[in-house]
């Protein structure tokens, strides 16, 4: 899974602008993609998020579906988001044990 150029919230372009380190380390982004997808024990959050998308000059309301997995061990996480034809790898991110507390419970 191979993020494509994207834009603001996917692919390329996001990782370039929100996550240079990834390019910096490449064995980084490696190893935060093999310490969190498929991890048995990790914890994953399905989210709908509101995002505005700009294409020609005009700008629409969009639906965000997002989907992190998270490696509380590794302390790694990776962020998907679903584009209604397929899975986007957004970002992988160094994540500690309390990330995404809130997002893990239901209330």
């Amino acid at each position: 899974m191979l993020p494509g150029r994207g834009g603001p919230y996917t692919g390329i372009e996001h990782l370039w602008r929100d996550h240079k380190e990834l390019f910096v380390d490449p064995e980084l982004a490696i190893r935060l993609l093999r310490e969190t997808l498929g991890n048995p024990n990790g914890r994953v959050v399905v989210s709908l998020k509101r995002a505005v998308a700009k294409t020609h000059n005009a700008r629409s309301t969009i639906c965000l579906k997002r989907i992190v997995l998270h490696n509380p061990a590794a302390k790694t996480c990776c962020v998907m988001i679903y584009d209604g034809r397929e899975l986007k790898l957004v970002s992988g991110n160094n994540a500690g044990g309390d990330y995404g507390r809130e997002e893990w419970t239901l209330e």
